[in-house]
């Protein structure tokens, strides 16, 4: 998910845009992110839409999940790559020359999933 600016990564739910990158062609598309036009099950839309894209890996910076969309996530056998809050989209790619450059996991910490109702901002 992509921030207005158009660069930073950001949470399931915090983007317009979802952008999805081909590793091995390496080319890029985008749709509009399907959270923005739902109230509730936002997270789980969004899983929806990359499994239906046939995304394999997302990019998960802190509180990119929730408990219920990760775990639909990892039944989906989705990967998760792990960045920190604020990083650019360039500049991970800038990073990966090959997909076996991406440290894939297939687990996120309990601490890096976003909780209901609150949200704790550090």
């Amino acid at each position: 998910m992509i921030a207005e600016d158009g660069q930073t990564v950001v949470p399931l739910v915090s983007g317009d845009i979802i952008r999805i990158r081909d590793t091995e062609s390496k080319e890029e598309y985008e749709l509009q992110n399907p959270a923005m036009s739902v109230s509730s099950g936002r997270r789980i839309a969004v899983v929806n839409a990359l499994l239906e894209q046939n995304v394999e890996s997302v990019i998960s910076p802190p509180e990119a999940f929730c408990a219920h969309s990760y775990s639909v996530a990892k039944a989906n056998e989705l990967n998760f790559w792990r960045v920190n809050e604020g990083s650019s989209w360039n500049l991970l790619w800038s990073t990966v020359q090959s997909p076996t450059d991406i440290a894939l996991v297939q687990e996120l910490p309990q601490e890096e999933l976003a909780s209901h109702g609150h949200h704790h901002h550090h």
